[in-house]
């Protein structure tokens, strides 16, 4: 009775088991990339909600500013003492736009959306997100107005809906990628410029 394996035989099934565990880890790698553009697709619907939130406020009325590098303009710098950005806006009758000149660029991750002049009320957003893959080179970037907003990020792949080839053709980098997706203000669109589109709203139909 034969009751060992032939070369051959040893030789298929180990390409058999090979072909098997490369199928098994590059569905389990397309399963993790999927999951973070899931995550990031999250991200940035929970950070429009907060913008809303801002501009919703009955002190506030519009969205805030972008810092030239692509941050939400809303953070006390460090060093700075939050009483010195309740002074800059002396009570609730005047203009808090006045509070932005003091204010620094959000960390991606490491900061909140709050009212940098009145700590004491709830934040819009308790954490402004990171992409999962900063280190490597994903980021996300905000553009503002004050009357409109855009915020993109870059995902891994193609396969979520919300991939869009004529985000992707504006060429906006979301850290050292392009984006390929993005959230916007109620009734902004994402394939054009903030200013390209109002300059179309002050034309007119």
């Amino acid at each position: 009775m034969k009751n060992f394996l032939t070369r051959k035989e040893i030789v298929g099934i180990t390409l058999i088991l090979t072909f098997i565990f490369a199928l098994s880890s590059y569905n389990f790698k397309l399963s993790l990339r999927r999951s973070r553009d899931i995550q990031r697709r999250d991200d940035l619907t929970a950070l429009a909600q907060g913008l809303e939130s801002f501009y919703d406020d009955d002190d506030f009325g519009f969205y805030p500013p972008s810092s030239p590098d692509g941050k939400i303009l809303a953070c006390i710098p460090a060093g700075v003492d939050p009483e010195t950005i309740k002074e800059i806006v002396g009570g609730r009758a005047v203009n808090k736009k006045k509070i932005f000149a003091a204010l620094t660029g959000c960390e991606w991750g490491n900061s909140a959306l709050v009212d940098a002049s009145d700590l004491s009320k709830e934040p819009y957003l308790s954490a402004i997100p990171q992409d999962v893959k900063e280190s490597s080179g994903y980021s996300y970037i905000y553009f503002s107005t004050g009357k409109h907003f855009q915020v993109y990020g870059a995902y891994e792949g193609k396969g979520l809906p919300e991939y869009d080839p004529k985000i992707v053709a504006r060429g906006i980098l979301c850290g050292r990628q392009i984006c390929t997706f993005g959230k916007a203000s109620r009734g902004t669109p994402l394939d054009k410029s903030l200013e390209e589109f109002e300059r179309e709203l002050q034309k007119g139909p």
